[in-house]
């Protein structure tokens, strides 16, 4: 999936399935955004903060984090803007998920009825 990372839309960056996994499985982005809802660079700096802070906690294989943040959270160009469309395109991708689930779920139930 591609984002913008400014308002006129000429920079880009691209996120994969994995980086959203990554988000996902370390709740990256729970509780980042304040009560207000506004996305700042306070924000992006948290963020970037508790990465570092799991990459030194870990135990084990980092190198997802450390591949978000390479590929996306260090970009160069990242900004408040570009955290803004980061988490709007997880969102999206999450409800994707959650959709193919229950189309998975509905088939299943379905196979069960026709097999008794």
């Amino acid at each position: 999936m591609t984002i913008s990372l400014n308002a006129s839309g000429t920079r880009k960056l691209d996120v994969t399935a994995e980086d959203f996994a990554t988000i996902r499985r370390y709740n990256l982005f729970d509780g980042l955004v304040a009560s207000h809802g506004v996305i700042d660079e306070a924000a992006l700096e948290r963020l970037r903060l508790t990465i570092r802070s799991l990459i030194a906690s870990t135990e084990g294989d980092v190198r997802p984090l450390l591949n978000l943040c390479v590929n996306v959270i260090y970009h160069d160009r990242m900004k408040a803007y570009g955290l803004a469309q980061l988490i709007a395109a997880y969102r999206g991708h999450e409800e994707e998920l959650a959709a193919q689930s229950d189309n998975i779920e509905d088939a299943a139930e379905v196979t069960e009825t026709s097999a008794e």
